[in-house]
């Protein structure tokens, strides 16, 4: 008998199917390397290098913070925005200028910067309008004429 007249195994597809396989998945997985290297930079904090740097002075005015012993209350009702500062004894502090900039955390919208005035009882709030429900973060900072100051960061939702 002949090689060309010899039959064909019968089980000859079985390695072509290996061969399929290997090539689909490489397929697959060059389109999800092609979508993850367009869509997300992996930055999350911009200038990140600089940040790093610069922490040293965020240790150091946390520091100057405690020291001041402020306790600090933050609260979102009813679509205000609100801090409360008591000094080291548990009194009301009713002579800071508190200003809070309002942001939200995917970025999408423009930061809102608010004047909060003296409510009492150590409270300070503002009405905020807000374009959407959803998580929000706010960065208050509280100063006084004879200096020194606080800042404290929060996150709400809002329905």
């Amino acid at each position: 008998m002949t090689a060309a007249a010899r039959p064909r195994p019968a089980m000859s597809w079985v390695p072509w199917v290996f061969v399929a396989a290997f090539a689909v998945i490489i397929a697959v997985n060059t389109v999800l390397i092609v979508m993850a290297t367009r869509t997300f930079s992996g930055l999350v904090v911009e200038k990140p290098y600089l940040k790093g740097i610069a922490y040293e002075e965020t240790l150091q005015r946390e520091a100057e913070q405690a020291k001041l012993g402020w306790q600090v209350t933050t609260a979102f009702r009813n679509g205000e925005v609100g801090l409360r500062y008591l000094d080291r004894a548990g009194q009301p502090i009713p002579t800071l200028a508190v200003r809070a900039r309002v942001t939200s955390p995917v970025g999408l919208e423009s930061p809102l910067t608010v004047d909060l005035p003296y409510r009492g009882e150590g409270w300070y709030a503002a009405r905020v309008s807000l374009p959407r429900a959803g998580q929000w973060e706010v960065a208050a900072t509280a100063t006084r004429d004879a200096g020194g100051g606080h800042e404290r960061r929060f996150r709400f939702v809002a329905p």
